[in-house]
Formats: C-alpha cells, sequence, structure tokens
C-alpha cells in the first residue's frame, strides 16, 4: 500500500498504532521519511498482545499524541489528516465520544473490520460509510488495499476537509492485534508491504 503513496516529510507521512489494553505508538509520522523506510518498519512489526480491546481509548490516543504537530502532524497547516483503523472485535470501552471527537477535528476516518467486527462500531468510527471495510477474513485485506489506496492517492481524496485537494497527508494507521489471530494478522500485513516494495 506505501508504494502507491507519495511519501515525504513535505507530501504523506505515515504512522503506525497498536491497541489492546493500551496503545502504542509503533512509530509516529516523522519518524520515517521514506517508502522504504515505511516498509522495513511495517515488516518487523511485532504482535502487542493483551487481551482486550480498547477502541475508544486508542482513538482518543491518536487524536492526542499523533494528530498534533509534536508527532509530525501538519494539521495546523490545512493538511487533511487520515486514520485508518482496523479492528477484529467489538471495543470493551465506549467509542462515541472519541470518534466524536476525531470527527469534529477533520480527521477522515475509515474503519476496517475484520472477522467478529461490529458493523455498528465501523459506521460510528467510519467518517462516511464510503469508508468501511469489513471483511470476513484476514487475507480479504488484500483484496481491498487498491481501494483503500485509491482514497489517499494525491489528488484523489474524496471531499476532504475544507473542501480543496491537497497535495499532502498525515496517516496513521491504527489496529488492535487481533488476539484471535495475531500471527495471521500479521503476516496479511508484512505481505501487503512485500507487495509494495
Amino acid at each position: 500500500m506505501v508504494e502507491e503513496l507519495d511519501i515525504d516529510d513535505d507530501k504523506v507521512r505515515v504512522a503506525v498504532l497498536q491497541y489492546s489494553d493500551n496503545t502504542s505508538v509503533y512509530f509516529n509520522l516523522m519518524a520515517h521519511g521514506s517508502k522504504r523506510d515505511i516498509i522495513y518498519a511495517v515488516r518487523s512489526l511485532r504482535h502487542k498482545g493483551g487481551k482486550q480491546r480498547n477502541t475508544g481509548a486508542a482513538l482518543e490516543f491518536v487524536q492526542d499524541f499523533i494528530f498534533n504537530s509534536t508527532s509530525g502532524s501538519r494539521v495546523i497547516h490545512g493538511v487533511p489528516q487520515i486514520l485508518f483503523l482496523l479492528t477484529g472485535g467489538d471495543s470493551g470501552d465506549d467509542i462515541s465520544g472519541a470518534a466524536a471527537d476525531l470527527h469534529k477535528n477533520g480527521v477522515l476516518s475509515f474503519a476496517i473490520g475484520m472477522k467478529n467486527a461490529k458493523q455498528e462500531e465501523l459506521e460510528e468510527i467510519s467518517s462516511s460509510s464510503s469508508y468501511i471495510f469489513n471483511l470476513p477474513v484476514f487475507g480479504e485485506l488484500l483484496s481491498v488495499q487498491q481501494e483503500i489506496v485509491s482514497f489517499v492517492q494525491v489528488g484523489k481524496l474524496l471531499k476532504p476537509p475544507l473542501g480543496k485537494n491537497y497535495p499532502r497527508f498525515s496517516f496513521s494507521l491504527t489496529f488492535d492485534p487481533f488476539p484471535q489471530a495475531p500471527m495471521e494478522l500479521h503476516q496479511h500485513l508484512k505481505n501487503i508491504c512485500r507487495a509494495a516494495s
């Protein structure tokens, strides 16, 4: 997926987080300035572990600690902030307030559910029904890759905040570790990166 994006400090920036009981930053928006670096970083991603899936806390974390200038966000310059949240089940905490705050702050949120994800939660997280992908199995992630990439490619973002086409984006990929099949998820994410390299 990264191969299709125009990665650069003054173009597309990418951050990756994992969450379960708590949220951890794998790398923030300023950590990697090239496609190759991001691909290698994602390939070395390890399962976080945890029992509870606190999606609401993860959404708050993204708003507070990723989409800010300290972490490399350029929201104060009008650069659209895009969130791709992957989840494999329902949240153990409330997502309503955090999802609403992201929407209110202009973050374009995509919700990608797999296996046991609750459709109602995906709808609440996503900025639009067009930004929901509810997949029956992990392997389906590859089948929607191009559709997902088309949303963030330069000039193809649909209705960005403020109604402009921006040449730059901040992009955050946040996902829970899918305790039911962690190795399968990580292998699919690595396969996406291999396909892009």
